[in-house]
């Protein structure tokens, strides 16, 4: 380093009353002899006061001061630019060495802007092996850690027990401070581990250092494979992946004694209290206790510093800090309240799609109601407004939304008006002018998302690990404040007590038990407080109910079989995952009740399932009016006639399929009912004979593009309206007459004269019907594709692609739109869905990651990997060819998955969610 840079930290060391002379590490290199230059004005003959980074507390500068974070004029960290001693002495600044060499580590400064960066230790890579072994040797608190290392030539413990086979060797082990200790044993190590047992072989035994160091290299090359991604080493020993854990800028593996130490019991203890309080920070906790802000947390202490929590790092992953707004000055609870929603969500088990967020200003006591409607808003917000002035006594003063229209409607401004409230908009498009609720969301989010990972609960129960999250964030201590927001608003203490982890299996009392052979409680999954009675609320996976109960014996550690969660939402999960690959399943695309139940899935949201929904739904009348017009339909074309039921066999019964279809803001525009045939019950050879119908292709349609624009020639769409309700039926069907239809005896059945949608054969009736039409006006079926028809007539053609979807500017979910003399074929909102529950934390540049793809005895298939590789199929037939290797290779393993094939996948759906704009130019 330069002298003059040493003269200005220097003087800086003796401007600075709070930092200790050791904090200045620096070499005295009198290369040059230059005077030292003056700093340069920043401009103007007044400057700004700067920051005094001594003054800031440990803590801060340990998270604000990092590696990560260095000073941008020098690109060394342990200072800011302000502060940077090269910018004093007026030398010009350095580049980035980040940019010319990625993933190179950033050195230490020698001068340091806070005493609190000495401590922190950091070791080059060239000197890994050594600086390892010394620092096992001088701290015991290592002795229980595998300790990975990527620079040491061998693996090295000094315990003895864990050697299966030993044999006599005569070496000496370097260590970093010169001292060479004598390496009297090699062999087979076996330790225990999380997950399993990790053997490692040509391992060297020396007593006389403290510790144990794993050589990464040695490892890949004998024992294992390696893989580094997310700042994570994983090593992968017989389909067993072992995962490592950082700690003081290292990676380690905790071994796991038989004999289990107070130590490692407090820490169990702190991860179970961590899930509890729904992943909030235990530091908070500590202070928490400290204050006596809540009653009922454990007495015995707990470690200040998180585990590393592999949930919290998937559900809380950001991409840049969050925005925060400037503090704004409230005085007491009610003055300014705050609203917004969330969503929309996956479809509840409750049909709900929404969530309402309220959040007290002052206090930070906050809300979570699920909604089925975005319109409920309103009405939820004033009944909120009306019970929060009851309980707390606090008059509610200021509501601040934002312009959405759920919140500018005139009834809903008519409500505040009476209770006295004044109403803020914020400005559209800035979000941080309501950053309180905007921050609170996230907030919720995150946890909620990280104890549903943690559990493996099912994504339907989401609107109940959003109500945890905000039962424990009003009973926790935030910033400002020693009282919790409940006690701020309540005015006494809350109890927590009572919290249990969510998601975790629970043994509940069964009330109803009379027989002494029978079990006396049931083993359901544990979903938090009850709201509206003394005790837990609770799921019962195998009947798809809801349990309140206040007599429960928790498992918090334990976690309900997968398979037996995701049985209890089959019906739903189903129709949710095949919706976007529906043209992959031939059979799955002819059923029309099929498809209709996927868009009450995609389009309907809180649409109902049941007639009798239907009609005791606050929308009754709409639904009515949508039933009578689709019964009007099937009267004016003649699709039925009413039959006496006399000697006829083989009735079908029908039902109402129902769907609210919305526009691209998601506001609904229309209620819709189709009147459907239970067709699964038809016999072949009595109702129905053939069922195939020709599905188009792809490459018919890219090709149809390609000659409109090579020729100059326009595209253009019609639509057949009810297109199977034209359709002549072959064969005898007889349905029942669906709910609501009157007829004109009691008892009477209805013939069917055309196809009616969920019938098996409707779609083969539709195309023989049409294909007969186009024949009859000369059009001609293509060879290659029985969905596609030419026309010629003296020098006019036309070329037709029949297709079973909306129009040319969305086809069969692709989107098409043309500019100039291109057509551009994305699939957007199928990448999207693919996201669902998905967490980029990377954007990679290829298709598949580095790793072998090995295949494993065959067994059941996964469902969700098969669900997720179908999309990805779709996507690559329409729109993507550039991920067609990857996902045919993946579909390799679909009756073979392991976490290697997940990790391939999850790999694929980041790529795709980083080249979500790509598009497919024709």
């Amino acid at each position: 380093m330069p002298k003059e840079v040493l003269e200005v930290a220097e003087q800086m060391m003796k401007r600075s009353t709070t930092t200790s002379p050791a904090v200045v590490m620096a070499a005295d290199a009198s290369a040059l002899t230059k005077p030292l230059a003056p700093p340069k004005p920043s401009g103007g003959s007044s400057t700004k006061p700067r920051l005094q980074l001594n003054a800031r507390s440990e803590d801060w500068i340990l998270r604000n001061i990092t590696p990560d974070k260095p000073c941008f004029w020098c690109f060394e960290w342990g200072h800011w630019k302000q502060d940077c001693p090269i910018r004093l002495a007026g030398k010009p600044r350095c580049s980035d060495p980040r940019i010319s060499h990625p993933g190179t580590k950033l050195k230490k400064s020698s001068f340091l802007s806070h005493p609190a960066l000495a401590k922190v230790e950091v070791f080059e890579d060239t000197d890994y092996f050594e600086a390892h072994v010394a620092a096992v040797e001088d701290m015991k608190v290592f002795a229980e850690l595998v300790l990975l290392d990527s620079g040491a030539n061998h693996h090295v413990t000094s315990n003895r027990s864990l050697f299966s086979d030993l044999q006599p060797i005569n070496i000496s082990l370097s260590v970093a401070t010169a001292v060479k200790y004598p390496v009297v044993r090699v062999g087979t190590a076996s330790f225990g581990v999380e997950g399993g047992n990790l053997v490692l072989r040509r391992t060297l035994y020396c007593p006389s250092i403290m510790g144990t160091v794993l050589s990464l290299g040695i490892f890949r090359r004998c024992d294992g494979d390696v893989e580094f991604s997310g700042g994570i080493f994983r090593l992968i020993q017989n389909n067993v992946i072992y995962v490592s854990k950082p700690l003081r800028d290292r990676w380690y593996i905790e071994m796991v004694p038989l004999p289990e130490c107070n130590a490692m019991k407090a820490m169990i203890d702190a991860d179970v209290l961590h899930q509890r309080f729904t992943h909030f920070s235990l530091r908070v906790l500590e202070k928490m206790k400290k204050l006596e802000a809540v009653k009922g947390l454990p007495s015995k202490p707990w470690p200040s510093v998180n585990r590393l929590c592999e949930s919290c790092l998937f559900a809380k992953s950001v991409h840049r800090p969050f925005r925060c707004e400037s503090r704004e000055i409230v005085k007491a609870p009610g003055d300014v309240i705050v609203v917004d929603l969330v969503g929309p969500f996956p479809v509840s088990v409750q049909r709900h799609l929404y969530g309402l967020v309220i959040q007290d200003h002052f206090s930070s006591l906050v809300s979570f109601i699920p909604l089925k409607f975005k319109g409920e808003a309103s009405q939820t917000v004033l009944g909120w407004l009306k019970t929060f002035n009851v309980l707390s006594g606090h008059q509610i003063k200021r509501l601040r939304s934002d312009n959405a229209g759920e919140f500018t409607s005139n009834a809903f401004e008519g409500g505040l008006t009476q209770l006295g409230i004044t109403h803020e908009l914020t400005i559209p498009y800035e979000h941080h002018h309501n950053g309180k609720v905007e921050r609170v969301k996230r907030t919720l989010g995150e946890a909620a998302r990280a104890i549903m990972l943690e559990k493996n609960v099912d994504v339907g129960l989401w609107p109940w690990a959003f109500r945890h999250v905000a039962w424990v964030f009003n009973r926790m201590l935030h910033t400002d404040f020693v009282q919790t927001p409940w006690e701020l608003v309540m005015g006494s203490k809350p109890n927590v007590s009572i919290l249990r982890v969510f998601g975790c299996v629970a043994y509940v009392h069964d009330p109803l038990h009379r027989k002494d052979l029978k079990a006396k409680s049931r083993k359901l999954i544990h979903l938090g407080i009850a709201q509206d009675a003394k005790g837990w609320i609770f799921w019962c996976p195998d009947k798809k109910t809801f349990v309140k109960s206040a007599s429960a014996v928790f498992d918090e550690r334990g976690v309900m079989d997968k398979n037996q969660q995701n049985a209890a939402l089959v019906k739903s999960i189903a129709i949710e995952r095949v919706d976007d690959s529906s043209m992959i399943n031939e059979i799955a695309a002819q059923d029309e009740v099929f498809l209709l139940m996927s868009m009450n899935t995609h389009m309907g949201s809180g649409a109902p399932l049941l007639y009798k929904e239907a009609i005791d739904s606050e929308e009754s009348k709409k639904w009515e009016i949508a039933m009578a017009e689709e019964l009007d339909s099937l009267e004016k074309m003649n699709v039925w006639q009413e039959v006496p039921p006399a000697g006829i066999k083989n009735v079908l019964g029908t039902r109402w399929v129902y769907a609210l279809k919305t526009n691209a803001a998601g506001d609904i525009v229309r209620f819709k009912a189709r009147a459907v045939v239970r067709g699964h019950r038809q016999i072949k050879g009595i109702n129905f004979a053939e069922t195939f119908a020709p599905m188009p292709t792809f490459q018919s349609l890219r090709s149809l593009l390609a000659i409109a624009l090579a020729y100059g020639w326009g595209a253009a769409t019609f639509d057949v309206k009810t297109a199977y309700l034209n359709s002549p039926l072959e064969e005898e069907v007889y349905v029942r007459p669906p709910l609501g239809k009157s007829v004109k005896k009691a008892g009477n059945i209805m013939k069917l004269n055309k196809a009616i949608y969920g019938l098996k054969q409707a779609a083969r009736c539709w195309w023989t019907h049409l294909a007969g039409i186009l024949r009859g006006i000369g059009f001609e079926v293509n060879d290659g594709d029985q969905s596609t028809y030419s026309y010629c007539d003296k020098g006019n053609i036309a070329l037709l692609w029949i297709h079973w979807d909306n129009d040319l500017h969305s086809i069969v979910g692709i989107d098409v739109e043309r500019i100039g003399q291109q057509f551009r074929l994305s699939q957007r909102h199928l990448i999207k869905k693919l996201l669902i529950g998905h967490t980029n934390s990377f954007s990679p540049k290829q298709p598949l990651p580095n790793l072998e793809l090995k295949s494993e005895v065959a067994r059941q298939a996964d469902k969700e990997y098969l669900s997720k590789i179908g999309m990805i199929l779709y996507l690559a037939q329409a729109t993507r060819p550039d991920v067609m290797y990857a996902v045919n290779l993946l579909a390799r393993f679909l009756v073979a998955t392991n976490q290697r094939h997940w990790l391939a996948l999850k790999h694929l759906i980041s790529y795709l969610a980083t080249t979500i704009e790509e598009v497919l130019i024709i």
